[in-house]
């Protein structure tokens, strides 16, 4: 067959999500400090900023996404006739003067008529390779609508990459699918925040560490749900989400391991768009694991010896990719 332009015959890379997301998040959210000189219109920029930074950290996971949908192979891209016509006159007319005008009459109608056939053959095997595209994406469709494992590790990796949700998917278990999550640490959370002294003045308070842990973990919680949700809008058989969420290690290249949960699809659809995160996880989720030590709420590392749906090969594999 041959090929038509605007539409490969060799085309084997389908997307499905392509209307999800697509804002860029940057991975954690810019520490912003105020020091105690700042005053005036300084202060009230930096205590704006904070703001910003905080309401940020409290709305990652309410990102407006769009559910996937079956594709359409898109119509191709065929070449003007007049340009089709422009070059069967050029062969016809070549070597004939301007003076054998019977000739060049007759060569501009075999033109007219090759033309007309050149362009016919290209509508006609247009249409061939957009129905077999078609058929290609409804097979592929179909398999990420049953979820067949490699179709939907597929299309996810390539929906966390596209729209920077630091995710991988880790494998699939029927409608269940295992996702890694990579979060900074506490120092992506900002360390102070803006208050009003008791005779209205601006000012710039140092978060006390349990404050600043409580937003942490709103922090934590906020991307897990955002991963989940991504992998439901982009795989729509998926019905739960098993999450394992990793941290970059203080001074160190490697992960440890802070939280575990099992977010359902129906939870989450429930959940109210206001809500924060640990709201949504405490309706939408089940199995959630978290150390917290000390009356400040540290968040501590987990076992993963603990967490038998997750695969430690794979795991370690996922963050290491995450990380690299």
């Amino acid at each position: 067959m041959s090929s038509t332009p605007g539409l490969s015959a060799n085309a084997r890379t389908v997307s499905f999500y392509s209307a999800i997301g697509g804002d860029s998040r940057p991975l954690g959210v810019r520490r912003t400090t105020a020091g105690s000189k700042a005053t005036g219109a300084g202060k009230a920029d930096q205590a704006a900023r904070l703001r910003d930074a905080t309401e940020a950290v409290l709305s990652i996971h309410r990102e407006r996404l769009s559910e996937a949908v079956r594709p359409n192979a898109p119509d191709p891209t065929l070449p003007d006739f007049r340009e089709i016509l422009r070059a069967a006159e050029q062969k016809e007319l070549r070597d004939l003067s301007i003076f054998q005008r019977s000739l060049r009459k007759q060569a501009r109608v075999r033109a007219h008529r090759a033309a007309c056939l050149h362009a016919s053959g290209l509508i006609v095997a247009a249409r061939e390779l957009k129905t077999e595209y078609q058929q290609l994406l409804d097979q592929k469709w179909s398999s990420l609508v049953d979820n067949a494992p490699g179709q939907v590790v597929e299309v996810l990796e390539a929906a966390f990459q596209a729209h920077h949700v630091p995710a991988a998917p880790l494998d699939v278990d029927g409608s269940d699918v295992a996702i890694a999550v990579l979060v900074p640490g506490i120092e992506a959370i900002p360390d102070r925040h803006s208050t009003t002294t008791a005779s209205g003045n601006l000012s710039l308070k140092k978060m006390t560490k349990t404050m600043r842990n409580e937003l942490y973990l709103e922090f934590v919680l906020g991307w897990a749900i955002l991963a989940a949700r991504e992998a439901f809008a982009i795989a729509p058989g998926l019905t739960r989400a098993s999450l394992l969420v990793g941290r970059h290690m203080p001074g160190s290249s490697d992960t440890e391991f802070i939280a575990t949960m099992t977010l359902a699809r129906t939870g989450l659809a429930q959940s109210s768009r206001g809500a924060s995160a640990s709201a949504m996880v405490a309706g939408a989720s089940s199995g959630l694991v978290m150390k917290t030590r000390g009356a400040a709420k540290d968040i501590q590392a987990l076992d993963l010896d603990s967490t038998p749906r997750f695969d430690p090969t794979r795991t370690y594999r996922a963050f290491a990719q995450l990380t690299g």
